[in-house]
């Protein structure tokens, strides 16, 4: 197994033996989904005798690889809110979806993003990302690949087909391009006969008639309805009830009260269903402009939750009429204040709040606030940023404020961190920078403060208000003597910001500022650790660590120059830190460098380390960033002056790798060549193995042995249709059951790479 010394030494991903030899230098991750991975499987715990394993060869496995690697990318974006990333990535995984020959993994794509509610919410994900995004050219270009991919589905899949071209005609119509709108719904109508499920045609049909409905074409959404009526019989009852649920509103929505409050009353021994519709309803009476209506059926609702949330849906619509909004509000909170339960008190009157700030009742929303004993994030923000808007700062700091006293009173330590940075949130969301820092004290006095993560997250977002100037001034104001390495790190990345927005003679002058500060804060805080005691490792490395913060942000704004002057101080400083028996694989200014993927001045800072296991280690590793960026003439001395056989095999392998990728498989093969040279040096048994368990039970191969990198070139020459020469390196394995299965994997390459 792997040495505590060597884990010391390096990153989780260079230790790892489950993943495969030449991804073990793991930021080689940073290339391209087509990065070839073999992975052998758990094993018996007798090797030597097992048959080899039948490879499945799948031609689209490239392909299929990339589209999972990118629409996990989009997913993740858009729970994040990065729109951008998540169209790229979205527009990327259509194309190649669209390549493809596997129509499972079409039908998905279009069934997560254009079917499938999003995250639980009665939403879908192309909805969400267009409210993201806010650029009808994007939104437009992803609908037109996505009206390709939905074409492309074969008959089996029907029903996907046909909700998919519901969803984006919806879609369509929102860019007000209603005739492509209207023709998709025709064709829904066509395809949707042929879904042969019942449950799945009376989803498909109300989703026509609801389109229909927002179409104004309340004849042909009638008429679909009725259809769907025919259908209910055959659903089973919860099914059923949901249909008629939507079905009651979309009456309504059509202007067809009697048939709603017809089918609604097929609900009426179904409180809960009874209710919900009722109370949408009452949204679609207001949205048709019938207010009395609207208050009328509101009253009408039995069930308290629906009732106060209807009754606040009419308060806002009467919002011009204030002693009619008034009063209804006045109703809706002396219902839930009289909820029993206390969980769903306090939802009830979160609800209300925010029903007051949409009102533009912001006395009564605050006043209702304090109330609450724990506002939900969302809340608390709207409320927040409402009365920051009107200029109401001084309700708005106090309700923050009262929110760390909320906070203190918790008992759990973990649940106190998250609310504090919840409140932090807030605080950013309404641009209120200055009660951050004058209520410091209070902050810090909460399970230690915030981390230091947290306090450079503030000060970017203070940077990107476009106040550069008054956010670096903030950032010098903070009470952080005990943490000078993080306002060093505060300014730098304001700096980054506001050279990013333009301005980078103002950010040259907060990086000059900053690096003249460095020697006083390093005097400061040597003085108080002398006195007073601390951590000596956080001293050794504040000053290297602070130069390099800032050489960084020089390296990012394409200052080269500046970067390397300030690194060879970084290299002459960071001798103590680097130690392996003390060292932090991730914090440290290599892995600053290597996160923010410049790896020029990584490979500075690996060519400076004093310690050889650490540099040899960053080197490689640089080595691996630099190949994305195609710097194979820095790439080539690591590889020469590599001497460890598994190490060097490892990335003459990834050299291929990338010359592969850039479609010059003569230069992949001369260093496939080399690679299988020195993979012929790696010492052991061709196949080596880790038991695990108690009694050794639990077998995993050694992927950084003679017999997988070996496998790895053959794989590797086939991909670059060098058969003969696959079929020479595979044949050089001793082991009957490990050289057929490389063969197989050989064969299976050449024929997926002649697919990609």
């Amino acid at each position: 197994m792997v040495s505590s010394k060597r884990q010391a030494l390096c990153p989780k991903s260079f230790m790892s033996r489950s993943i495969h030899p030449w991804l073990l230098l793991s930021i080689f991750t940073l290339i391209a989904p087509t990065f070839l991975v073999v992975t052998r499987h758990l094993v018996a715990p007798h090797p030597a005798s097992a048959q080899p394993a039948s490879i499945t060869c799948n031609p689209n496995e490239q392909l299929e690889s990339k589209l999972a690697t990118l629409t996990n990318q989009a997913r993740e974006a858009l729970d994040r809110q990065d729109a951008e990333t998540a169209g790229t990535a979205l527009q990327e995984a259509i194309t190649i979806a669209l390549q493809v020959k596997n129509t499972p993994f079409q039908a998905d794509l279009v069934q997560s993003w254009l079917i499938e509610p999003y995250n639980g919410f009665p939403t879908l994900r192309i909805i969400q990302l267009n409210q993201q995004l806010k650029s009808p050219q994007k939104l437009r270009a992803l609908l037109d690949q996505f009206l390709t991919l939905t074409n492309r589905l074969p008959s089996a899949n029907s029903a996907e087909k046909t909700r998919a071209f519901v969803a984006i005609a919806r879609q369509y119509a929102a860019l007000k391009q209603l005739r492509i709108a209207n023709n998709l719904m025709a064709r829904a109508r066509q395809l949707e006969p042929q879904i042969k499920a019942p449950d799945l045609r009376a989803i498909a049909l109300i989703e026509i008639a609801e389109a229909y409905a927002e179409l104004s074409q309340p004849q042909v959404a009638q008429t679909t309805l009725a259809q769907v009526e025919k259908i209910l019989p055959r659903l089973a009852v919860e099914e059923s009830n949901r249909i008629v649920e939507r079905a009651a509103v979309t009456y309504a929505r059509i202007g067809n009260y009697p048939k709603a409050q017809q089918t609604l009353e097929r609900l009426s021994k179904v409180p809960e269903a009874f209710a919900n519709t009722q109370e949408s309803i009452v949204q679609t009476y207001l949205s048709n402009g019938k207010l009395a209506d609207a208050e009328k059926l509101a009253q009408s609702i039995s069930a308290t939750p629906q009732k106060i949330s209807a009754l606040a849906k009419v308060a806002i619509a009467y919002r011009k009429t204030p002693s009619q909004s008034t009063s209804l509000f006045r109703q809706a909170t002396t219902l839930a204040q009289s909820v029993e339960d206390p969980y769903q008190k306090d939802t009830l009157l979160q609800k209300l709040v925010e029903a007051y700030v949409q009102a533009e009742q912001l006395d009564a929303a605050l006043q209702l606030a304090k109330s609450v004993k724990n506002l939900r994030t969302d809340t608390l923000k709207s409320v927040v940023v409402a009365h920051q808007e009107a200029g109401k700062t001084a309700q708005a700091k106090a309700l923050l404020s009262q929110q760390l006293v909320a906070i203190k009173a918790l008992s759990d330590s973990w649940e106190q961190r998250g609310q504090v940075w919840t409140v932090i949130e807030t605080a950013i969301a309404a641009n209120q920078f200055d009660w951050i820092r004058e209520d410091w004290a209070q902050i810090s006095s909460i399970d230690y403060g915030l981390m230091d993560w947290q306090i450079i997250q503030i000060a970017k977002a203070y940077a990107q208000t476009g106040q550069h100037s008054q956010a670096a001034e903030w950032v010098r104001k903070l009470p952080l003597e005990n943490r000078p390495l993080e306002q060093i790190r505060a300014l730098s990345a304001i700096a980054l910001v506001t050279a990013q927005a333009g301005n980078s003679t103002l950010a040259n002058q907060m990086l000059e500022q900053a690096l003249q500060t460095i020697d006083p804060l390093d005097k400061a805080y040597r003085e108080r650790i002398n006195r007073e005691g601390g951590d000596l490792f956080s001293l050794e490395r504040f000053k290297p660590t602070a130069l390099a913060s800032i050489a960084l942000v020089y390296s990012q704004t394409q200052q080269p120059e500046k970067a390397r002057q300030l690194l060879q101080q970084v290299v002459v400083f960071s001798s103590k830190i680097d130690d392996p028996s003390i060292a932090s694989f991730t914090d440290n200014p290599f892995a600053q460098f290597i996160e923010a993927k410049q790896y020029l001045g990584a490979l500075q800072i690996a060519e400076g380390t004093a310690f050889p296991e650490v540099k040899s280690a960053r080197l490689q590793t640089s080595a691996l960033g630099l190949l994305t960026i195609n710097r194979f003439d820095l790439v080539q001395p690591i590889a020469n002056q590599t001497t460890e056989p598994v190490s060097k095999t490892q990335l003459l392998l990834a050299i291929a790798q990338r010359y592969t990728e850039l479609n010059q498989s003569q230069k992949a093969v001369s260093y496939l060549a080399q690679a299988f040279q020195v993979a012929q040096t790696i010492p052991g048994e061709e196949s080596q193995f880790d038991r695990l368990g108690t009694d050794g039970g639990t077998v995993i191969p050694i992927e950084t042995d003679r017999g997988s990198m070996l496998e790895a070139i053959a794989i590797q020459y086939a991909r670059v249709n060098r058969m003969s020469e696959a079929m020479k390196v595979a044949n050089t394995l001793k082991e009957k059951a490990t050289r057929d299965e490389a063969i197989q994997k050989a064969r299976c390459a050449r024929t997926t790479s002649m697919r990609a």
